[in-house]
């Protein structure tokens, strides 16, 4: 808890809150100018409600964008191992070292692409060995070296229409997760809406101490610690799983679900001797 409160910050938020909070009881102590007063007490029952259904929506909002990527990521493990599946029964993975190298390096290549690390995604597409002249977009150039290598197999004659169809609808899949990823990242909750959220529960904490100052005395301090604890908990926590691709604790584990699809994609290669082709 320390350390998660001080990488964000928090230590100084409670140094001066606390002190904040020190200042009122020691003026109600001395000069009782507080007291029983309905009014106050009527501000933060309000204020509960407020900041009550804020934090509720900011969460849900955030959880549903950590959500959603999820979902995408979990589709990318069913599409890559269907395709490798059907593609290694019609063709045979072994066969076409290129579409089995794309296929398990494709999610390394979009982890890579989600958390704009572009160094590693261009020299992880030169070690494919495609070109990267004219190409920004490095997992567009993959799905499309794929979708290429399927439309050769259907010209030829190695494949069937039928199998050309049942393979291809988990390349489109595949770009469908791609662009629904780039949603997520590129439109982020606005910016407004976190500082309303953080305005409202700063006049919130300042108001806090003068309704309780009277009941619980200097045990004020340790209760406002708290109560900054978990209601700035709520928003940092919101802040962190909004962007799910990153390197946080709570963001998915792209190192392993990339990890896993490749290793089901070689694996899948490894069941069975490549197709004799005809």
């Amino acid at each position: 808890i320390r350390d998660f409160c001080l990488s964000r910050g928090l230590g100084d938020v409670y140094k001066r809150h606390a002190l904040y909070a020190l200042g009122v009881t020691l003026v109600e102590e001395h000069y009782h100018v507080i007291g029983k007063n309905a009014d106050i007490n009527q501000l933060l029952i309000v204020f509960n409600f407020i900041i009550g259904l804020l934090l509720v929506f900011r969460l849900n909002a955030a959880y549903g964008r950590w959500w959603d990527a999820r979902g995408q990521w979990g589709s990318l493990v069913n599409n890559s191992r269907n395709l490798a599946i059907k593609f290694d029964n019609y063709i045979g993975l072994n066969s076409d070292p290129l579409f089995r190298d794309c296929l398990a390096h494709f999610p390394a290549l979009l982890k890579f692409h989600l958390r704009k690390e572009f160094d590693r995604s261009k020299q992880l597409v030169i070690d494919l060995g495609l070109n990267t002249k004219d190409e920004h977009h490095y997992p567009n150039l993959v799905i499309h070296t794929m979708s290429k290598i399927l439309n050769d197999y259907r010209k030829k004659g190695v494949i069937s229409l039928e199998q050309y169809l049942s393979i291809e609808v988990h390349l489109s899949n595949i770009t469908d997760i791609l662009g629904a990823c780039e949603k997520i990242r590129n439109t982020p909750i606005p910016a407004g809406f976190g500082f309303f959220i953080k305005l409202a529960l700063f006049v919130y904490i300042l108001i806090f101490p003068f309704d309780w100052v009277d009941n619980f005395g200097y045990f004020i301090l340790p209760l406002l610690i708290i109560i900054i604890y978990t209601l700035l908990g709520v928003e940092i926590l919101a802040e962190e799983v909004e962007e799910p691709f990153g390197y946080d604790s709570n963001d998915l584990k792209l190192d392993g679900l990339s990890a896993n699809i490749y290793n089901n994609v070689m694996s899948i290669a490894n069941l069975s001797e490549p197709n004799e082709q005809n």
